[in-house]
Parts: C-alpha cells; structure tokens; sequence
C-alpha cells in the first residue's frame, strides 16, 4: 500500500473520565456474560446430546481449538502482540504494515493448516478417543469433518480483538463470543426439536441432527469474526494482502520455538487424558470436560478477577528485576488466591455430587451421568489452588524473559499428570472411579508443578521466601473444611442431603442452594471475623460486579475518588476459552486528574507478554485530553512511550531485550513530588490521602484511605519532594544511603508481627524516593496524649508495648529509627506504637534505646529530649527553645544544661523505676544499653494494675484524633465499635446462619420429610398416587429387594450406542422410563444388533434370584445374564442363567441357575411394534 493510498487517520479523542468508565463496565458485564452463556451451552450440551454423543462431540469439539492454539494462539498473545505495541507506537503508519504482514500470515498458516487437518480427520479422532474406545469414533470424525473449518476463524477472532485492544476499542472483543455461545445454543435447542436421532446408520441418515450440529457450531465461529470487521473498519484498520514477516518478530524464534512448545505439550497431555476417558466409558469424555469447565468457572470469576490488578504490576516489577517487590507480588497473590478459592474448592469437594445433579440431571442427561460428573469434580477440585498458583509462577518467568523454564515446568506437569492416569485402569475396574482418577490426576500434576515452580522461582529470587502466607493459609483451609465438612455431615446424618435425589428437579437446586449459601457465608463470614485483611479486597472485586446489576450493591467509592480516578484492565484474548496458558498480556489503563497540577495524568501499561516488559509510565497532558498526533517523514521517539526502548527497524537491538539501564522519560523530567494535599491520589490512585501526621528527616506522615483495600492506612513518604536523584531501573543494590537503601531496609520489618510496630504492608518505588505503606493505628498522637498528663504506670505501660517491639527488631537485626515524636501513636488499648517506620541511615540500637527513652520522658513531662535534624542528640531549652512535632522541649539540669531535667525531680510522684529509666536511656553508652532492659524494668513497675494507672482516653477532639466517641449507639454498644464491630458482626452472623441450618436439617430428620433410598417418604406416605412397591415373586412375599448402586446400558455391537436418557429411572420408577431406540424394519433392531442390554451393578456381589420388570410396552423377550465386567466386549464374556418373556405391564421371570457375580444384565432380544417402529420402555426392574 502505497502513501498516497494510505487513509487519513481519522482524529480520534480520547474518550472522557464518564465514557471510559463506562466501557469498564460493558467489558465487565461482556465478559461476565460470555462466561454465563458459555456455561449454559455446555449445560445444553450435556441435556440435548445425552451421555455417549456429548462425549463424541466434546471429542471433536476440541480439535480445533487445539490446532490453532499450536500453531497460532500461543505466538500471537506472547510475541505478536507485544511487538504489534510497539509497531503501533514506534511505526509513522501506525503499525497499518505490520497489521497487514501477520494478517496475510494468519489467514496461509491456518488455511493450510484446516484443509490438512480436514484431510486428517480421521487420525486425529483416533489419537483423541483411541481404537478401543467406548465412545463412538465415527461419529467423532464425522463431527470433526464439520467443526475442523474453525481452525482458521479461532486464529482470525484473537487476532482481531487483539487489533481492536491496540486501537482503544475494547468492547467488540468482550462481547463477540457471546453471539458464538448464542449462535451454539440455538444451535443446541434446534438440534433438540428437529425429529430423529443422531445417526450414521444408513437406515437413518436422513435425520439431518448431524448436519445440524456440526454446521451450527461452526457457523457460531464464524459470526464471532464477523462482527468483528465492522469495527476493524471503525478505527480505520484496512486488511490487505502483505507478504513478508516483519524483522522484529524474527528475534523471537528461539522464544517462539519454547512457547509453541509449551502449549504442543499441554495438548498432548489432554489427547491423552481423553483416550483414557474414551476408554473407560461413553460418557467419559463428556463428564472430565465437564468438570474442568466447572473449575474454571469460579476461577474466571474469583481468581481472574481478583489477580487483575496484581498480575501487571507483578510482571512490571519481574521485568524491571525487582526482586523484593516481585516476592511481595507474590505473597499478595497467593494469599488472595487461598482465601478466594480455598472455600470454593472446599464446598465442590464435599458438595460434587449435589453439584453435578442440581445442574446438570436435564433433559437426556439422567441422574447417574450427573451424579458422575459431581463426583469427578469432587476429586479433582482441589487442583483449582496449585493450577492458580502455576499460573501466578509461570507469569514471573515470561516477564523476566525466560520462556524454556516454564517449558521445562510444563513437561514435568504432563508427566506427572499422564503417569498418574495411566495407573487408573490398573488400580479400579469401575469405569466411573477410573474417570474420577483423571481429575485428581490432573491435580497431582498441577500440585508438583506449583511445588517444582517455587522451588525454582525462590531459587531464582534469590532465595527469598513469601510473607505473610502461613497464617491466612492455615486459618482458610482450617476453617473451610471445618465448616463444608460439618454442613455435608449434617445433611447426610439427618437425611436432608435427600432432598437432591427425592425431590425432584426444583427440590435438588434448593438443596444445592441451601448448601452453598451456608457453607460459603459461613466460611468467608469466618474468615473476616478472623481479621484476614484480603477478604476486603475479594468482597469488594465481587460486589463490584454485582453492583454492574445492582447499582445498590456496589461498595462505596471514596468520596472524590469517583470524579479523579478511572481503571480499566483489559485481557488480551485467547484462542483457548481456558485460562491455562499464563503467557496472554494485559493492559493496564488509569485516567486521574490531578487537582495539585490541574493536569490529566494517564498510565498505560501492557503486561505479560514474553517478548518483554513495559513499565508504567505517566503522560502528564495539560488540559483537555488529545488523541494521538502522528508526523510523516522519517520514525520519530514515540510520545507517550511505554518504558521501553524502541526496537530498531531490523530488530536486531540486542538491548530490547533486557530491561532498560537508561533513565526514563519520567525520570529525566525536573525532578518534582506529588502535590501532597488531602484529597491527592498518590502511587498511581491507589491512595488517597486523608490528613498529614507530621514528618522527619526528610520524611512526611499521613492517614490515607487504601482504595483497592477500602481500608485507612498510614504512608510514609521517603524523599516526599524527590530532591534524590532518580535510580535507573534494574539496579538491585541500593547502597547503605539515599531514598532507596531507606525503602529496602524498612521493608524487612514486614517480618514483625508485635503490638509496638505498625506491621508494614507494602514498599511503593518511584523515580528516587517511594512510599512506606503500614496498618493505621486508631489512637492518638503522641503529643495529644502526653498533653493529657498520664500517669506514670500508664506511660510506662504504652512504653513497654514499644520496648518490646525495638527488641524484637533488634533480634531481627534491625531498628526501628525512633526519633521524633510525630513517628509514635497511642493506640486506643494504651499502647506507644511505632506508626510511621523507615530506617534512617546510620542509626543503631543505641539511638533505639535513646528513643525509648525519649517517648517515656515524653508521657511522664510532656517534653521532648531529642534534637529534630538527627534525631539522636539531646536538646534542652539551653539549647533550643524550638518545639519538635508540637511538644516543648525538655528543661535543663540545672547541674548540666546540655542534660534534660531527672523526671523524678520535676515530678516527685513519679515512681523512681519509671524515672530512672526515663534518664539512664537517655544517656546511651553511660547508661542502658538495650531495648530488652528497658521492657524488663517496665514490667517490674508496671505489675500493679489498677484502673487508674491506665492510660486516659484523650476527649472528643476534631480530626486527626483517631478516638472513638463517648456517646454510642445502641448497635455499638451492642456489636462493639471498628474492626471489634465487624469482628463481632461477622461471628454473629455466621454462627447465626449455621444455628438455622441445624434447625431445618433436625425438622427435616424429625418428620422424615424426605425418607430413605429404600422406603417411602411421610410426604409419600400421605400424598395420594401410585405405590412404587416391587412385584413379589413367585419363591415368596418376604424376597427382599437387592439393592443395585448403578444401571447402565450394553451395547456389543458396532453401531452407535442406544440413547441413555433416563437411564437411572430404572432402578426408582420415575418418570418416564427409559427407552430404546426406534428401529425400523424388524423387531430384532432392523438386523443391526443382536440385542440391548441393561447391565446393574450390584451393591456386592450376589445371587438373583427373580427379576420383575415393569414397563408399557410389553411383547418383548429377554435373556438375562451375569457378569464380572462393567461393560463386557460381548456377550462370550456373560454367563446366562435364564430367560422369558415380558407379556404384561409387570411381568417377573424367574432366574434358571443363580450365580454370584458383581453384575447382572437384562439382555433384549426383541422389541415390539409401536406406532413409529420397533421400540421398548422400561419404566421399573427390581431384582430380588
């Protein structure tokens, strides 16, 4: 395409604070919807298909997927797009040429790629089911004939949307797979309606079921592009033909070749994992997908959500070599990954079942089938934590550039997870427990690797392990299998877990409901009566989604925050619905307007891609926002550069791909810090901050509202008004001074968990200086409290508090820097709190031991003793008369002046002890010399304790003055105040919800409201209707029954398998019964089969001696047999002992020779004649 040819780019504005909200929350809503339509359609699928043809579709349902994922999906969102930022930004065209380049190279890859694939058909059917396969292979390659065609438009969709995501326009790629769920469910109901069954019997191959299926899920595809191309046209992409592959993608081969590999691996693994399925049982297939897809459910909606805002920065600071704040990452990670999902994975492993009936027992999907795919999911949730986990893990790699580690990683996942399921069939006979197997299989697979993965990632970091992890782990697990454990005991000793088979459709989604509602409100109503300050975080990111829906259930948003503060996090797409592949990129967006600069200030960040990192950046535009302006000529610097050096036109800048150690745009700027005023939004709109606290040495303190959190914190800001020059990125050693070497060593005393420390939660770089971020200490100001002139024991009390906290630092190897009273707080308990910690240089124990000191003097006079610039001389009013952060300063020794007066002389009621620990802290070397002495010798004068030694509450003052109010209301007086409030709330109102739970589930054992599986209910009892007793047997009426746990069909034959709908009524007598096929032509199945059989598997192993079979159509015969096997091969495998005729509605035949054996199969010989064909029903067998 020629210059001349070239468009105008259209002048595109970029969209208001309003707009871009709300395209968040149409991307929001558009990707909740997918996920939801998604889901009903494999619902439908299940309901629609039956067992056996669910799991021949889901076969070739995955072929295409798979295909284009190898060759293209994986490149595309670690490479292409990556590169196709940097075209956009770097190219005067921008990036038309490079858009034409990969579309030309998509559309012959995949095109070559389909017509192969299709020529192929059949191997790669039988590499997915295998030869010996229950499942039906050809109607598998026959699918797979029609669905192959997707290849091509699965590659066409992500690239599109990845396009789209470049250009700004994000709404398309959120709600384009919609329309293909849509087009895939109207697909499944008209495959429903239309008459016939889905067959390749010549007989019936004009039921056009098949075709239907095959070209409606294709064609769902195929919209999904389409409407894509609108939009394409929308900001002025034009797709031509341009042959060549850009120069900058040819520095990737080698990452390339480690990706491709990668996602070839993980494809091997499910092939196989489905030939074994395939193997084990018709509906094998169906309930493995099934139950995977179940798992991505929460952890699309939970996981994915939660770790949005996570995962950017993680890679950031994994690109930008930071290791500290890459652990702190991760730590943060896991812990909102353990408390979101551990509950979740506690409730599908007790509850699977109850699942699988609740949802998945419709329309040609019986009981048995969903019973089966519950069960698999209870045995394979708990991968959910160590695929999360993996996931986290393999994202630090890509960002740091190392794409064969994650590679390595993956192999040794497939290994561990195929080795695992091959053991399957060896260790059980039962199918149904061999399709179980996979799924925990799969677990342990992700389970080794998420262990291999830390190992690896701490050995890489250095050998630094995560924070904070232990406890909200231990406290989550604890309580999640403590309480889903009880509610599922509960259910199943007082009979109300009956209710999911005895009640029928409605009765078993309430059971469900019920059970989810308990387990889950009580578990996270637990958990954040516990104090886990991360169930903030995950209750907010939900509510935020609700309240798209119902605006009144939205958190709060910080006043001001909603007019100053816009986010949006995009996800590139995937050829894969799933989320397995880590390497897929993210695009940060935050939109602010700075009211100290009255300027836009805009971040844009991408994430995650392999081809390397981009930093956050801010582009500061005054007055109103302006698109983007582009020069013709020669390629200049881009504007607005994402952080990252531009590639050269070749690519071959070997530099691209290493972090940068060149200054950044932002960092050569004239130095200049944020506008610290109340109401200012500071690291990137993370914090607003409140009210100033003081500051020292260079520092500044302030109460600031975590808005991510919606929680009060303190900041320290470190070199407030970065006067330090700026540090280049990737530079590990900090050095012993300057801003920097402050942030990494305050940053160890994250470690601490003591009441005289505020615990700090986060260490926030910037160009020189950064932020210290620590829990907010309700209380008071050092200042204000000692102008209240407690008493001596009561200082001494809040000292020790402090003492005990220096020591622990100590031991720790380090200090803690006290040395200016704006630093302390007194908390609402009486306890002298370090509130705002951040190691100076050059301080020691000793200054630490001079501070104690020094805090002490100050409750016990109100004076202060130590000087402001240092923080470690004394000072007297000899000296200065200067208040130090509100306080006067301390009165001379008339002996001494350079030396505070002794606070016993100024104060004879003071306690000698208190005071001479008071002065002999204060003298250094001369006097005590560690924070251990000084907390030993107040807890000597402090072991009195009376009431009115305690500290006073400071009176009702305005703000900053953190004290709860004198007067109450009546729901504090009762619930508490603060965080006890909440505490007690929650306690309340889980052990509440629990106690009624109890209740229902003891009204339900009292009245035997849903009986047992082998009487009838009380409801049965009275409701008028049919008795479901068995027919007596000829031998006697006391014959009882023989319990059979399961029913299944037999078929021999090579043909596809007869429906399986209903299949488990057989063993209850619901209706309707189950029925066979119709065949046309013969009562002896039109000549196709020599029989159907139903194959009980019995409780044990047993005699039978009778067998009554009640059914509708009646005029059949029946052989009936025994077999060792669940599904014998043929009938050579089954011995018969006898046989008869079903003449009547209810006939009993009874059994020639018993034999004891696991199963016993009622064998079909013949069917009779009805209106449309042969066919017969069973509606009840009962063996005794």
């Amino acid at each position: 395409m020629t210059t001349d040819q070239k468009p105008e780019h259209p002048k595109v504005e970029t969209p208001s604070d309003e707009s871009v909200m709300r395209t968040g929350g149409s991307i929001a809503i558009g990707t909740l919807t997918s996920r939801i339509t998604g889901f009903i359609r494999t619902v439908l699928v299940l309901a629609m298909l039956g067992t056996a043809t669910s799991s021949a579709f889901q076969a070739a349902y995955v072929l295409p997927g798979m295909i284009s994922e190898v060759l293209l999906g994986a490149v595309l969102t670690a490479i292409v797009i990556p590169v196709l930022v940097r075209a956009e930004s770097e190219d005067d065209d921008g990036g038309a040429d490079f858009i034409n380049r990969i579309f030309t190279l998509t559309i012959v890859v995949l095109g070559l790629a389909t017509v192969i694939a299709i020529i192929a058909a059949p191997l790669l059917t039988r590499l997915n089911v295998g030869d010996g396969a229950v499942v039906n292979r050809d109607v598998t390659t026959a699918l797979a004939y029609l669905l192959l065609p997707e290849v091509m438009f699965y590659g066409l969709t992500a690239l599109f949307i990845a396009i789209l995501n470049m250009k700004g326009l994000f709404k398309p790629g959120a709600w384009a797979p919609v329309l293909n769920n849509i087009v895939q469910i109207v697909t499944l109901v008209l495959f429903f309606v239309l008459p016939g069954d889905i067959t390749l019997n010549p007989v019936r191959m004009s039921d056009p079921k098949l075709l239907v299926l095959g070209i409606g899920t294709t064609f769902g595809v195929i919209a999904q592009v389409m409407i894509l191309l609108p939009f394409l046209r929308k900001v002025g992409v034009r797709l031509r033909w341009k042959w060549g592959i850009d120069a900058r993608l040819r520095t990737f081969g080698n990452m390339a070749v480690a990706i491709i590999a990668y996602v070839l691996v993980l494809q091997v693994g499910l092939m196989i994992t489905y030939r074994i399925a395939a193997g084990a049982s018709a509906g094998g297939i169906s309930a493995y997908a099934t139950h995977w897809q179940l798992l991505q459910l929460p952890y699309g909606v939970l996981g994915v959500t939660i770790l949005t805002a996570i995962m950017p920065r993680m890679s950031r600071n994994a690109a930008a070599d930071d290791t500290e704040a890459v652990v702190d990452d991760m730590s943060l990670a896991t812990r909102l990954t353990i408390v979101a999902l551990v509950p979740v994975v506690a409730f599908m492993t007790f509850f699977g079942p109850a699942i699988g009936v609740a949802i998945f027992n419709f329309g040609n999907y019986n009981a048995d089938a969903a019973s089966q795919v519950g069960s698999v999911l209870a045995w394979g949730a708990f991968t959910l934590i160590p695929y999360a986990m993996t996931l986290v893990q393999l994202r630090v790699f890509y960002a740091r550039e190392d794409a064969w580690t994650p590679t390595v990683m993956v192999v040794g996942i497939t290994a561990v997870k195929v080795g695992a399921s091959y053991l399957g069939p060896v260790l059980f006979d039962d199918p149904e427990m061999v399709v179980r197997w996979l799924s925990l299989s799969n677990g342990l697979g992700y389970l080794v690797g998420a262990i291999v993965g830390h190992l690896l990632l701490k050995k890489r970091l250095g050998g630094r392990a995560m924070r904070n992890v232990t406890r909200p782990t231990l406290m989550t697990l604890g309580i999640s299998i403590a309480i889903a454990g009880a509610v599922w005991g509960i259910s199943e000793l007082t009979g109300f877990a009956r209710m999911s088979t005895h009640a029928g459709k409605i009765g078993s989604l309430v059971y469900l409901i019920i059970a989810g509602v308990v387990s889950l409100g009580v578990i996270y109503l637990l958990l954040v009566a516990a104090k886990i300050p991360e169930m903030v975080s995950i209750s907010n990111a939900v509510m935020r989604i609700v309240g798209r829906f119902v605006p009144r259930l939205a958190p709060p948003v910080i006043e001001g925050d909603d007019q100053d503060s816009r986010t949006m996090t995009v996800q590139f797409p995937r050829v894969s619905s799933e989320e397995s592949f880590p390497y897929a990129g993210q695009v940060d967006v935050r939109r602010r307007f700075d009211r100290g600069t009255a300027t836009w200030q805009e971040y844009s960040a991408f994430s995650g891609g392999a081809a390397g990192e981009t930093a956050v950046i801010p582009v500061v535009r005054t007055g109103p926002p302006r698109g983007p302006q582009r020069r013709p000529g020669p390629p200049q610097p881009p504007q607005g550069s994402r952080g990252v050096p531009p590639m050269t036109a070749s690519g071959s800048d070997d530099e691209a791909t290493r972090p940068s150690t060149e200054p950044t745009r932002a960092m050569t700027q004239a130095p200049r810090g944020p506008r610290l005023i109340p109401g200012a939004a500071v690291a990137g709109g993370r914090y607003r901050l409140l009210e100033p606290q003081g500051g020292a040495r260079g520092l500044a303190f302030w109460r600031a509202k975590d808005t991510g959190l919606d929680r009060e914190v303190g900041l320290t800001f470190v070199d407030p008004d970065q006067k330090a020059p700026p540090v280049t990125p990737g530079r590990r050693d900090p050095g012993r001074e300057g801003p920097q070497a402050v942030l990494y060593r305050t940053r160890r005393l994250g470690q601490l968990h003591t009441a005289g420390v505020a615990r700090v939660l986060d260490v926030v770089r910037s160009a020189s200086g950064g932020i210290i971020v620590t829990e907010w200490i309700p209380g008071s100001r050092l200042a204000d409290v000692a102008a209240t002139s407690p008493s001596a024991t009561g200082a001494a009390r809040a000292v020790r508090a402090l003492a005990a906290g220096a020591e622990a630092a100590h031991r720790a190897g380090a200090v803690l820097s006290i040395d200016h009273p704006d630093r302390i707080r007194v908390s609402t308990t009486g306890d002298a709190v370090l509130a705002f910690p951040a190691i100076m240089p050059d301080d020691d124990r000793r200054s630490d031991v001079r501070g104690l000191g020094a805090v002490l003097y100050a409750l016990l006079l109100g004076r202060w003793t130590l000087d402001e610039p240092t923080g470690k001389n004394l000072i007297t009013t000899a000296i200065t008369t200067d208040p130090v952060g509100g306080m006067a300063v301390a009165e001379p020794d008339p002996a001494e002046p350079t030396q505070p007066r002794v606070p016993r002389d100024v104060d004879a009621r003071i306690p000698f002890e208190i005071s001479a620990v008071a002065a002999r802290a204060l003298e250094g070397d001369r006097g005590i010399r560690t924070a251990a002495t000084v907390q030993h010798v107040l807890d000597q004068a402090t072991v009195v304790d009376l009431k009115t030694d305690l500290l006073p509450r400071v009176a009702d003052a305005p703000a900053p003055v953190s004290v709860a109010p004198i007067s109450r209301s009546r729901k504090e007086r009762l619930m508490g105040e603060g965080e006890a409030g909440k505490k007690n709330t929650a306690l309340l109102a889980g052990g509440g919800l629990f106690i009624l739970f109890v209740i229902i589930a003891v009204i339900v054992a009292a009245t035997n409201l849903f009986g047992s599986s082998d009487e009838e209910t009380d409801i049965d009892s009275i409701l008028p209707g049919e008795s479901t007793s068995a027919q007596q047997t000829p031998d006697g009426e006391d014959a009882a029954p023989i319990t059979a746990r399961s029913v299944s069909v037999l078929d021999v034959s090579d043909q596809p398998a007869d429906s399986t709908a209903n299949i488990g009524h057989v063993l209850t007598g619901e209706a309707p019964g189950w029925k066979t096929d119709v065949y046309r032509g013969s009562p002896d199945f039109a000549g196709l089969k020599s029989g159907l059989g139903l194959v009980f598997r019995l409780k044990e192993p047993g005699e039978v001696h009778s067998v009554s079979i009640e059914t509708p159509t009646p005029g059949f015969n029946v052989e009936l047999r025994t077999s060792d096997q669940a599904q014998p091969s043929s009938l050579d495998a089954t011995t018969e002992v006898g046989s008869g005729s079903v003449d009547e509605k209810t006939s009993t035949l009874t059994v020639d020779s018993p034999k004891k054996a696991p199963h016993f199969i009622v064998w079909l010989t013949s069917l009779p004649e009805g209106s449309g064909g042969f066919q017969a029903i069973v509606n009840r067998v009962t063996l005794r």
